[in-house]
């Protein structure tokens, strides 16, 4: 994508064009979904297709399982040959966790289709099939959010709450105005101070112009050290 799409190679973080494929997958099972509640789809009561579905998802996940070390040579050798040593050992490592997380998606599909099917054979209705994706949702986005999401006290925490620069900044703004900073040298990233409405002159999350990248001398500020 990143060579193919135009575009993507100016952005940021080019790798948040998979947000483009979960978008479609989104809207693709939502009209899916809405066909299915209209009972406008070919599924009719005592089809199979969606358990035969089911069982196939399991088969390629079981096979997947076996054989992973092959398909990630495979992914290495056709998405990325250069892969250094340390990061195809941490691929490696990561075999268990990729395999888990597989099967956790497996099972969750599984039972949405075996609820689809039990809907469109008229087993359940409307309210239980809707309780039933909330509730697969709700575990996926649990899992989830347990291994990613971390919920602080940010007055206590280091990165967000203030310290003595802070209170003495603000106070010499008092009096000084217009009142900006230059944080080189300091134990803080450069965004900390602009969180409590202290402007600085190199407070950014790095997606300034390269003609700014340029001048300050790269991400270590080496202009603003070397030319005084």
């Amino acid at each position: 994508f990143y060579a193919l799409v135009p575009g993507v190679k100016n952005f940021r973080a080019p790798s948040m064009i998979i947000f483009l494929f979960l978008f479609a997958a989104c809207v693709m099972a939502s009209l899916f979904l809405g066909t299915c509640l209209d009972r406008k789809t070919s599924l009719r009561e005592g089809d199979k297709r969606l358990l035969y579905a089911a069982g196939g998802l399991i088969s390629v996940a079981l096979i997947t399982s076996l054989a992973m070390n092959g398909f990630l040579g495979i992914w290495q050798e056709v998405l990325y040959s250069d892969i250094t040593a340390a990061k195809a050992e941490a691929l490696q490592s990561n075999i268990p966790f990729i395999t888990r997380d597989l099967w956790r998606v497996v099972i969750l599909l599984t039972v949405i289709f075996g609820g689809l099917w039990m809907f469109l054979s008229k087993k359940i209705g409307v309210t239980a099939l809707t309780v039933l994706i909330a509730l697969v949702a709700f575990v996926d986005s649990f899992v989830v959010d347990s291994r990613f999401i971390k919920v602080i006290n940010p007055t206590l925490y280091a990165g967000t709450a203030p310290d003595n620069s802070v209170r003495e900044i603000r106070n010499a703004m008092e009096n000084q105005q217009p009142f900006r900073i230059l944080s080189i040298l300091t134990r803080h990233s450069p965004n900390y101070y602009a969180q409590f409405g202290i402007q600085s002159a190199n407070g950014h999350h790095n997606n300034e112009l390269q003609s700014y990248e340029l001048f300050k001398g790269g991400r270590l500020y080496k202009n603003f050290t070397q030319y005084w």
